[in-house]
């Protein structure tokens, strides 16, 4: 009789079902060094682009001015290709660079760093990214931080730090709040800044 309770009860009981429905992450990871992406050839590439005229200018979207515009080069395009090859075989989806800007260049001079933002054009979904990714490809001695804001629930205004290491990657959700910390170096702090669509 007691089994046939015991049983009987497990019929009626109905498991719960949770559904996920939002997701943030970060990844960091370093490009192996089979891949024939040279960070040397994409710093300098980068650096030939500093100034005036390539900062975007957006009064819409204020935090575009940290950004630089960086035409296509092929190391770029690699680096491209290795995160949407590797993303694809890890979560199954994969990366498409954005129609509009999806290549940026960052570059921190002494003391400076950028300004809280997130990569997603509020007015512009459709262009807006999906997943961002931030790669050093040139720092000194002292590696800056890149601080990612979030909620938890109820657990609000958290931060999450993640050192900005010379020739390492870190993919994101790209509404992710975040900034990058001041460059404490003599040298120049410098980036790629590269942003994707999820098919």
């Amino acid at each position: 009789l007691k089994n046939e309770v015991v049983m009987l009860h497990r019929e009626k009981y109905k498991p719960l079902q949770k559904r996920r429905l939002t997701e943030s992450f970060v990844i960091k990871n370093r490009i192996d060094e089979v891949s024939a992406v040279n960070q040397s050839l994409i710093k300098n590439h980068i650096l030939t682009n500093f100034g005036l005229v390539n900062r975007y200018k957006d009064g819409q979207y204020w935090f575009m001015s940290d950004y630089l515009k960086i035409p296509y080069h092929q190391h770029i395009q690699w680096t491209q290709d290795y995160l949407r090859d590797h993303y694809r075989l890890e979560f199954g989806q994969t990366l498409v660079p954005t129609p509009n800007d999806s290549i940026r260049g960052i570059i921190l001079q002494t003391g400076e760093q950028t300004n809280v933002h997130h990569n997603v054009k509020d007015w512009h979904l459709e262009e807006s990214p999906e997943v961002s990714c931030l790669y050093c490809v040139g720092t000194g001695a002292k590696s800056s931080n890149v601080i990612f804001e979030f909620d938890d629930g109820r657990n609000k205004h958290k931060r999450w730090k993640v050192p900005l290491e010379k020739d390492t990657f870190i993919l994101y959700s790209s509404h992710l709040n975040h900034y990058i910390t001041k460059n404490e170096n003599r040298d120049f702090s410098v980036y790629l800044s590269l942003h994707f669509q999820l098919v």
